[in-house]
């Protein structure tokens, strides 16, 4: 008897022993929850992190679904990927990766740091299970001066396929947020059309003034020689995803430019920052038809000092803190030198710090 006793009695003692040494308080279709700053910290240490988004502590509605689908399907997901899937609701989370905070239930898939969102049906485990695997990594291209048209081949007629690109800047927070949507839209489309980013500010400059792009982000969709530019307010996996693939229909088909040799775009340069020093003189009550100079007194060591506006050499001088207009601080220390000879013309540029407006 005693001994029958014990042998009923061992196991349920071992289950509450683990129940009080496990860090998850789940049934079979709830995820573990945590908190903020273990998620970072699981995120940093971990290759795979799938994460159920609630706006809330309770999960309810597109939430519950999703981690009842999330629960039914955990095991497979850990066998295939050794990933972590929990749950959390940590606002600053859901808006540093561009998640409704107003809506209930998103899942983001953080693949060695690289975030992916799901936007997918809510109930369907076998459509969850195959994103999830068969999206281990980015399908997002980088691209940059150098090797923009030769993968792209936009201006000869794209022999490559169509490409939807992202023009992104380094100080753009909405670029950032967006990371995980155009990540969602390059898993949708793979093997279908290409997606990828281009950095105006790494090694993207010059690629980012062939196309006159000038707010960021901005998508364009280059197809057969044309291009499509993306002009609609909402910017989500869906809309984005049918915009590449037939709502391009609907856009102003514009000829694609060819690349700009060195001296074109030196002009360019040189029209844009004429143009923003015109703007910073006009802020401030200051005119600039010929050449400028702007008294120390009036400028002082954290405004812009806009000190020559010519057609072949424009020079400004500032430290960081300069707003021209904007209303924000940002950098805008630029060195342009363009001379011209009768024979030859010899251009040189420094760049000491860019101030992207206008450029």
């Amino acid at each position: 008897m005693a001994v029958t006793v014990r042998r009923v009695l061992l196991p349920i003692f071992l289950m509450s022993i683990f129940a009080r040494l496990s860090p998850v308080t789940c049934t079979n279709n709830q995820l573990e929850v945590m908190q903020e700053q273990e998620l970072r910290q699981l995120i940093i240490d971990e290759d795979y992190v799938v994460v159920l988004f609630s706006n809330a502590g309770d999960c309810t509605g597109r939430c519950e679904e999703l981690e009842d689908t999330l629960a039914s399907i955990r095991e497979d997901v850990v066998e295939a990927l050794n990933a972590w899937v929990v749950r959390t609701h940590s606002l600053t989370l859901s808006t540093e990766y561009g998640l409704n905070t107003k809506k209930t239930g998103d899942i983001i898939f953080v693949r060695k740091g690289v975030p992916l969102l799901y936007s997918g049906p809510a109930d369907d485990d076998e459509y969850l299970l195959h994103y999830l695997i068969t999206n281990p990594e980015s399908s997002i291209h980088t691209l940059t001066d150098v090797n923009f048209e030769h993968l792209t081949q936009a201006a000869t007629g794209a022999t490559t396929g169509d490409w939807l690109v992202m023009f992104a800047r380094a100080d753009c927070d909405s670029c950032v947020q967006l990371q995980s949507t155009v990540e969602a839209v390059a898993a949708v489309l793979k093997n279908k059309k290409n997606v990828a980013v281009v950095d105006r500010d790494d090694q993207g400059g010059q690629t980012t003034r062939r196309f006159g792009v000038k707010t960021f982000p901005s998508f364009i969709l280059f197809r057969q020689g044309r291009l499509y530019r993306y002009m609609l307010p909402a910017v989500d996996a869906t809309t984005l995803e049918h915009f590449a693939s037939d709502g391009f229909r609907n856009a102003r088909a514009e000829s694609v430019p060819h690349p700009k040799t060195p001296l074109q775009d030196v002009k360019t340069v040189v029209r844009g920052a004429d143009s923003s020093l015109a703007q910073c003189l006009r802020s401030r009550g200051l005119t600039s038809s010929g050449p400028v100079a702007l008294p120390t007194s009036t400028a002082p060591s954290s405004r812009s000092t806009c000190s020559a506006v010519t057609k072949t050499e424009v020079t400004v001088q500032s430290v960081s803190g300069a707003s021209c207009g904007t209303g924000r601080a940002e950098s805008s220390a630029f060195i342009l030198l363009a001379k011209s000879s009768a024979r030859s013309l010899a251009l040189s540029a420094l760049l000491v710090a860019v101030d992207p407006s206008g450029l």
